[in-house]
């Protein structure tokens, strides 16, 4: 688990640099024509300047029409395994820009703007963009020694969506969203709605493969708006490579810090508990200390190690307020009305606020994929098990804002590895 996490670039540290005093944020635009066609001081720039001021702000584009992502991954090949003679080449143009423009100057963060795959649409190479984009990030990170990097990817419009011209549109698109919501320092831009009106010579376009004139000014601003949000977040990662001691727990007794095959994790080792909670609601809690979010975005891994049946379950608690007040998700294998919901704990035994019926697909000896996305603003609760682009199960409610994180189950067992949590 360890290596697959290092591979993504997940190394955080719970105050991590983004959040050091002094230093310069660093904007990197990169990709092919739509973002040849973008005109950073038309909005980009004008707004990441606003927010940080213009002499706390380096932006630096390069991007070349109709090129192809290998032109950038530099151990690019084929679903077949076929390397072409030459790659990276425009990597190596745009790194040249970049370490000329940083030299001298301390960064504060680094936040990478892509907008590129429709060569590789045409060329139906979908099945590599993923780690071809991972590969990319991999390098920006080794060449700028980080492992902290921003990294925001605007997705492929409507141009094509029956895949009649670029016969991988659409699975470009998906692996867009799918890389952006699986990486806790990732996020997607909408253009679907760019690419209509008058373009830069006056002509009218509908459901183009480039964007109007006033398509691209708002693309510049959504991009700056995303890369904002990264970079204003709360970071926190913990793998237990070093220990359990940043997390509370309602039954010391009940979990166990331990080694297995290598790999340190925090999990339940028995079903009962001696927590007796006033109201009804879950046995098993670990709260993380010392940190609040209202909004967020939380990802961890999951094995359950015991199976139970039908209620074989973990938890995840959020917006927790105190013991008798807080939204927790019940991932029970089988749902009813008091299991495989997303519940709330409100003075009152628990309660559920969704009727799902979606199974949550356990399974012996597999680590699993869980991810939270909450809005306190819109209300939204979103809860994703192993798919990260379709919600498990969601919901809408206002109830509960700034609040605790944690992780457990009802009374079930598990054990918990690399989680991480970007939150406002």
């Amino acid at each position: 688990m360890k290596i697959w996490i290092l591979a993504l670039s997940l190394v955080f540290t719970f105050l991590n640099s983004a959040s050091a005093e002094g230093g310069k944020h660093l904007f990197i635009l990169s990709g092919q024509s739509n973002m040849a066609g973008l005109k950073p001081e038309e909005s980009f720039t004008p707004k990441v300047e606003a927010k940080y001021g213009k002499e706390n702000v380096i932006v630096v584009k390069d991007a070349h029409g109709g090129q192809p992502i290998r032109r950038w991954y530099k151990n690019w090949k084929s679903a077949k395994g076929e390397a072409p003679k030459s790659t990276g080449d425009l990597y190596d143009r745009l790194m040249g820009k970049v370490k000329a423009a940083i030299t001298g100057h301390k960064l504060k963060s680094v936040s990478f703007f892509w907008m590129q795959g429709e060569r590789d649409a045409r060329e139906q190479h979908a099945q590599v963009y993923g780690e071809s984009l991972q590969g990319l990030l991999d390098q920006l990170s080794k060449d700028l020694s980080r492992h902290d990097i921003n990294f925001v990817i605007g997705r492929l419009s409507d141009f094509d969506m029956g895949n009649k011209r670029y016969k991988h549109w659409t699975k470009v698109r998906d692996v867009q969203v799918n890389f952006a919501s699986s990486y806790i320092r990732g996020a997607w831009v909408d253009t679907d709605d760019l690419n209509d009106g008058k373009n830069r010579r006056g002509k009218d376009i509908k459901d183009d493969l480039h964007y109007s004139a006033k398509g691209y000014v708002e693309f510049g601003n959504r991009l700056a708006e995303r890369g904002i949000d990264l970079i204003e977040s709360v970071y926190f990662f913990e793998n237990f490579e070093k220990g359990r001691q940043r997390w509370e727990v309602t039954d010391e007794g009940s979990w166990l810090h331990r080694k297995v095959d290598g790999n340190h994790v925090f999990g339940i080792k028995q079903r009962g508990s001696k927590y007796k909670p006033k109201v009804r609601s879950p046995h098993h809690i670990a709260l993380i200390k010392d940190l609040k979010v209202k909004d967020f975005v939380l990802m961890f891994d999951v094995m359950s190690t015991k199976d139970t049946g039908a209620h074989r379950d973990c938890c995840v608690f959020f917006n927790y307020q105190d013991p008798q007040n807080f939204y927790y998700v019940h991932l029970g294998a089988r749902p009813d009305p008091h299991s495989g919901q997303i519940m709330i704990v409100k003075d009152a035994p628990r309660k559920a606020m969704t009727k799902n019926k979606n199974s949550t697909p356990w399974k012996t000896e597999t680590w699993h994929k869980v991810k939270v996305v909450r809005n306190s603003s819109s209300g939204k609760i979103d809860i994703y098990f192993d798919d990260m682009t379709q919600p498990h199960m969601s919901v809408v409610d206002k109830t509960f804002g700034l609040g605790r994180i944690g992780i457990g189950s009802f009374d079930d067992m598990n054990d918990f590895d690399n989680i991480r949590l970007r939150g406002r």
